[in-house]
């Protein structure tokens, strides 16, 4: 999908959940971000065309949280679930169409989203992976609403803040079976591992063999950790690599709060570093904004 000129970058956007919160939107609740495709679809909108205000190219669809489950759990019938997650690539798909025809010849890509199990759990198992598992029971629980999100017009999947060696390996065959492409971006917990503890360089061989795989990476994870990884990563592949960090914060899944532990004080200082060590699209995750999006357009016009 992404066709990268040597020595540039694509630009990510950043955070959701925290830009829609200074949209007044309530996210502490367990369908955390995917609430918004519902109460304020316009604020979801608002939040695409602010990255891309600030320089980036390439949204990520609303879609993190947003799954078939999630959404009967709280009282959905199965076809309004179906609607709701269908939304989150109709809200972006407008966004864009409605920003391109206010700035000609911008070319933006559209992502969506596919969170891991995890994040229907609402319980931050996304920062485990110990979900104790099939391989069939996940590739049944992600089929539905990939399915789901395919009809809504989604052909590049984001699957992102994979804490789980298996489940990406699922993913990744789901993927390849809609006859779509997509990255894999892992959460890791050190600059070698991820979050169930599996070496990152194994991930990347792996994915290094899926054809359907186009990028590899790592997303919501500290900044700190992130060069080493890239330089592990890189050396499996030559495929893009794709990061985009938290800011450094510790999430308390309970009580829906960030708390700042090593959150760092500028994000884009970290980009030349993730830039030298292979990395050619880069954003931002968790308690990034548009103001970190733009720090790194800024810094990418040294490029």
């Amino acid at each position: 999908m992404f066709n990268i000129e040597k020595g540039k970058i694509l630009i990510l956007d950043g955070a959701m959940g925290s830009e829609l919160e200074k949209h007044g939107v309530d996210i502490k609740t367990k369908l955390w971000t995917a609430g918004a495709l519902i109460n304020a679809p316009e604020a979801v909108k608002a939040v695409h065309r602010s990255y891309f205000d600030a320089g980036a190219t390439v949204i990520i669809t609303c879609s993190y949280q947003a799954t078939i489950e999630g959404f009967m759990k709280q009282g959905y019938s199965e076809q309004e679930a179906k609607n709701h997650l269908k939304r989150s690539y109709t809200l972006a798909e407008e966004a864009c169409e409605e920003y391109k025809k206010e700035h000609e010849g911008f070319v933006p890509y559209i992502v969506t989203a596919i969170g891991p199990y995890g994040a229907y759990l609402a319980d931050g198992s996304e920062y485990r992976g110990n979900y104790g598992l099939t391989d069939e029971e996940l590739y049944d629980f992600h089929k539905k609403r990939m399915e789901v999100l395919k009809e809504a017009g989604a052909r590049y999947f984001a699957c992102e803040t994979i804490p789980s060696f298996q489940e990406s390996r699922v993913l990744a065959g789901l993927v390849k079976e809609l006859g779509c492409e997509g990255w894999m971006t892992y959460c890791c917990m050190s600059g070698k591992s991820l979050c169930d503890g599996t070496d990152i360089e194994e991930c990347a061989e792996y994915m290094d063999k899926c054809d359907v795989i186009d990028s590899i990476g790592v997303n919501c994870t500290k900044p700190k950790y992130i060069e080493e990884l890239v330089k592990k990563i890189r050396k499996h592949t030559d495929k893009n690599i794709v990061v985009y960090g938290n800011a450094g914060a510790e999430y308390d899944a309970i009580k829906k709060v960030w708390y700042r532990d090593d959150a760092v004080d500028k994000y884009s200082d970290y980009v030349q570093a993730w830039y030298d060590a292979g990395a050619n699209i880069i954003g931002g995750c968790c308690q990034t904004g548009p103001e970190e999006i733009e720090g790194i357009y800024q810094w990418s016009k040294t490029l």
